[in-house]
């Protein structure tokens, strides 16, 4: 229980830092964004779009309710498994569109071949949705199966391919990236927190 509640406590720490950071426009968050952008920048034409429009999904507001679902029903509807997967994608999702009106943060230049999205950019909610549910999963799984930690290979798999799929379609910075991850480790830690 104090790894939960230390892993909550230092995850809103570093997303309050951080969106401080955003929000007053630190040259060091501009800094790593360009960086990573550039990074990224020969992973963003039209045919790895495919792919990663692809990967993206599994974050998205049509992706996580269908993967919630098939591991509600893989679990025999676990009532307790339910309740904290609630806790963390919904609680995720309730910071992360907070936090964007608050911020307000423009997004980085569209794609040419891409339609634009329409919210803002900071945090990015599709790696808030994967971080905690593809984690919660993974924690559920580990303390339910011989394997272990091993599960969390999978979870961070899923989750670093999002984040990725998100800076290489040009509809997020690093540093929103880095936001939606705190604010999914956030939310898993309270949801494994709750006393079920």
């Amino acid at each position: 229980m104090t790894f939960l509640i230390s892993g909550a406590i230092l995850s809103a720490a570093g997303f309050l830092i951080l969106t401080l950071a955003v929000f007053w426009g630190s040259p060091t968050v501009d800094a790593l964004d360009m960086s990573a952008l550039r990074l990224v920048t020969p992973f963003k034409t039209r045919p790895w779009s495919l792919l990663w429009g692809f990967i993206t999904f599994f974050g998205s507001v049509v992706g996580i309710p269908l993967i919630s679902l098939l591991v509600a029903y893989l679990t025999d509807f676990n009532i307790e498994i339910i309740i904290r997967g609630i806790v963390a994608v919904g609680g995720s999702a309730l910071i992360v569109q907070v936090v964007k009106i608050l911020i307000a943060r423009a997004r980085p230049e569209k794609l040419p071949w891409r339609r634009p999205e329409i919210e803002f950019s900071y945090p990015s909610g599709h790696t808030a949705a994967a971080t905690s549910l593809y984690l919660l999963i993974a924690g559920v799984l580990s303390a339910s199966s011989p394997e272990g930690v091993l599960w969390f290979i999978p979870g961070i798999a899923a989750v670093l391919l999002v984040t990725f799929s998100r800076m290489t379609l040009s509809v997020h910075y690093a540093s929103d990236i880095l936001g939606g991850l705190l604010a999914g480790l956030l939310a898993v830690f309270v949801a494994f927190s709750l006393p079920l």
